[in-house]
């Protein structure tokens, strides 16, 4: 696989079966948008919903754990294959996004 669709697969799987929840207080100019006060899924295929009590929501929610371990098999797989500034340069871009996922999270507590 290209390292240029390699990236985009592992950036998007971070975001797939993603939960979240932004309170009106944080964007008081958007207060009438509905994804404001809900809590949303953003499924495996990257569809978006409103997240419910029921087992099609449980099961896309346990399944990241599986979809962020396959990042990190093509990650290892990756740092055999590629010359070490190559792969530490690639290793940064992707670590970059876990870090603003992380601030988003940490944001919102």
């Amino acid at each position: 696989m290209e390292l240029d669709k390699l990236f985009t697969e592992l950036w998007k799987n971070l975001y797939k079966s993603f939960v979240f929840y932004i309170p009106s207080r944080l964007l008081p100019d958007l207060e009438h948008n509905k994804a404001l006060n809900t809590v949303v899924l953003i499924d495996s295929k990257g569809f978006d919903s409103e997240l419910l009590n029921d087992e099609s929501s449980h099961y896309q929610i346990l399944g990241k754990a599986m979809i962020l371990n396959d990042n990190i098999f093509k990650l290892i797989d990756q740092s055999e294959r590629l010359p070490k500034h190559k792969f530490d340069f690639f290793l940064e871009k992707y670590l970059e996004h876990v870090r603003g996922i992380k601030q988003i999270v940490h944001t919102n507590k």
